[in-house]
């Protein structure tokens, strides 16, 4: 047998108690595991033999291990059944010195040998260039066919109809030791679909949307087709795999579906989908060695499924290069340029479509973003109010509700700024609402409800008598002094006299800027805030004005209105006696004055506008909840 007498070098690791040790094959393998290690090995020694036989001279294989916590195990059961040949474990970081000496066996072909790597992205070029293209070889991952024959192995006779591909690609080491306890075959198949589950589950969910079915991100679904479209050309050969796409990344907040997204695309194009996060899949490792394995294996098994999708969440949890300080930066940067190999990769990778996704683009490696990776950046910004509304219907389809189109669009309107994960949370909610009063329909009110967190106790105890007037009246002295001033009108989203979940009786829905304010702006704003007491000043007389517009809390009308006033004069510099001064103690008399003249000039709108605070109010006290169309309604009906 050709023995490597050598003193041992970093990057090349043999027996553990002995560097210089004859073969992994001395040692000892437990009789209980040993057919486990050596079926999954299996089609790899036969593939050996067979080129052996087919050339006299010892050639090196590289062998793949997508498996790389059970590295040891494995490595073992091929050195036992290929026994001619020196079997050694490639670590993460190779040595120049290493490098020098594979490069000479290589050329001399002096002895035959096999590396066990995670990815042959570990090995320096110049050595890949020296091994024969049918010395790279890959333990395959398991298919229905093979879990059949290891099933009739164990138990001769053995029905294989249980065993589907999809549950069967789940399977590894790990699942079979776990049941080849149990003894009886039904147990066996029931235990092995269980755990195939488990390690399926999370990537099951939502494994039936396409991409027809998903709503607001209309920029990458043109991508996504065009992916499509490259990836049916170059599996027919029509054009080459270099002219499509090869990565992508996904930027966007969170909750906007881009792991939904991307899993959508994989079964538009029909192709095997993984999805993994840094910090849960590749960060658990024992040490940097073994880390940069788990994400090299994660690779492997992706070029095995080729072509195939591997969606990397959450990338941006790597760092950028330009920012790691510390002890930990040498750890950092060596897992970043591991990632980036594999990212640059080989002719195998152009079958393997790498999407990042991330909350922050901007905390991405440039390197990650540079041609040949994840070199095409696709925005997914939040919904807009039609797909909002699509989404919404969507997420209602599997329950009984009585939803008209006009209600589900005024809901769509008051959630714009959410996502589609925010409205899946709103939907479930509303159910909730329905099935405890009566396991009924869900209705708008319940969505509403949800949006605003209202109480359920709230719509079913309703106000009424003067309560219900006067409150109607604060609230519709906010909406009519918004619907009055073109800077909130279009921010206005809904009246209601339903208490929220804060103690308040009733409140306007107004959504914030979404640009910066100017002066009169955010003055508006402080007029709005007042005009709730202002209404019941009008309506009712100064003497008979209510504590609703204050109170201890922070988000009572006078506080609030003393907030925006000190920030104007403050922070923002609107100061009339110090313009242009940042500060954040501003004079108390100028801010009394500021908002004294806008308490003023609310009550002075609402006099103006008193037959559409009379109507609004009316109808407050009618129906409880408007939205923005009902509130414009009113509107356009009294400037008739």
């Amino acid at each position: 047998m050709a023995r490597l007498r050598r003193n041992p070098l970093p990057g090349l690791s043999r027996s553990p108690d002995d560097p210089d040790s004859v073969n992994d094959a001395d040692e000892p393998m437990d009789p209980n595991t040993q057919d486990v290690w050596e079926f999954f090995v299996m089609p790899v020694a036969q593939q050996i033999q067979q080129r052996l036989q087919a050339n006299a001279l010892l050639p090196v294989f590289i062998v793949e291990n997508p498996f790389p916590r059970y590295a040891k195990n494995l490595r073992s059961a091929l050195a036992n059944l290929c026994p001619a040949l020196n079997t050694y474990q490639l670590d993460t970081r190779v040595t120049a010195d290493f490098q020098d000496l594979v490069i000479r066996m290589a050329e001399q072909r002096a002895f035959g040998m096999i590396l066990f790597c995670t990815s042959r992205n570990q090995l320096p070029r110049e050595f890949l260039s020296l091994v024969r293209s049918d010395g790279y070889l890959s333990i395959p991952l398991m298919n229905a066919e093979r879990l059949a024959d290891y099933a009739g192995h164990r138990f001769p006779g053995a029905d294989p109809s249980a065993i589907t591909p999809a549950w069967a690609l789940a399977i590894g080491p790990q699942e079979l030791l776990c049941v080849n306890t149990l003894k009886a075959e039904r147990d066996w198949l029931t235990g092995l679909r269980q755990l195939a589950d488990q390690r399926t589950q999370v990537q099951s969910a939502g494994a039936s949307i396409r991409l027809d079915d998903l709503h607001g991100v209309e920029s990458a679904k043109r991508w996504a087709r065009q992916l499509f479209n490259d990836l049916r050309l170059a599996m027919r050969g029509e054009i080459q795999w270099k002219e499509v796409d090869r990565g992508a990344l996904f930027a966007g907040p969170p909750g906007t579906g881009k792991t939904t997204l991307a899993r959508a695309i994989a079964l538009d194009c029909g192709i095997p989908f993984t999805a993994v996060a840094p910090a849960k899949d590749w960060m658990i490792g024992n040490g940097l060695d073994e880390c940069i394995q788990l994400m090299s294996a994660t690779f492997a098994a992706a070029r095995q499924q080729a072509p195939s999708i591997l969606f990397v969440d959450e990338i941006d949890t790597l760092g950028n290069r330009d920012s790691f300080q510390g002890q930990n930066a040498s750890w950092n940067t060596a897992f970043l340029n591991a990632l980036l190999s594999e990212l640059d990769g080989f002719d195998d990778r152009s079958q393997v479509i790498v999407i990042g996704a991330t909350n922050y683009a901007d905390n991405v490696d440039p390197a990650l973003r540079r041609a040949g990776r994840l070199d095409r950046v696709i925005p997914i910004s939040r919904p807009d109010v039609a797909a909002l509304q699509a989404i919404y219907l969507a997420k209602l389809k599997p329950y009984a509700h009585a939803i008209s189109p006009e209600a589900l669009r005024s809901c769509a309107s008051l959630s714009l700024g959410l996502t589609g994960a925010d409205v899946e949370l709103l939907v479930r909610g509303a159910r909730r609402r329905a099935r405890m009063d009566g396991n009924r329909a869900i209705t708008a009110d319940d969505l509403q409800g949800e949006i605003f967190r209202i109480p359920p106790q709230a719509v079913r105890n309703p106000l009424h008598g003067p309560q219900l007037a006067r409150t109607a009246y604060h609230e519709a002295g906010h909406a009519v002094v918004a619907l009055a001033l073109p800077s909130l009108r279009e921010h206005l989203q809904l009246a209601s006299v339903v208490a929220d979940d804060q103690g308040a009786l009733g409140f306007v829905g107004i959504k914030n800027a979404d640009h910066n304010q100017t002066r009169a702006e955010l003055l508006d704003r402080i007029c709005m805030v007042l005009a709730g007491r202002a209404a019941e000043a009008l309506i009712f007389g100064e003497d008979e004005v209510s504590t609703g517009a204050g109170g201890y809390g922070s988000h009572n009308d006078l506080a609030v209105a003393r907030r925006l006033a000190e920030a104007a004069l403050g922070v923002y510099g609107f100061s009339a006696a110090h313009p242009n001064w940042h500060t954040t103690q501003p004079d108390e008399a100028e801010m009394k004055a500021l908002v004294a003249a806008q308490y003023g000039r609310a009550r002075a709108l609402l006099d103006d506008q008193r037959a559409l605070l009379v109507a609004v109010s009316e109808k407050l006290q009618a129906e409880h909840v408007l939205d923005r169309f009902a509130l414009l309604a009113l509107l356009e009906d009294k400037a008739e």
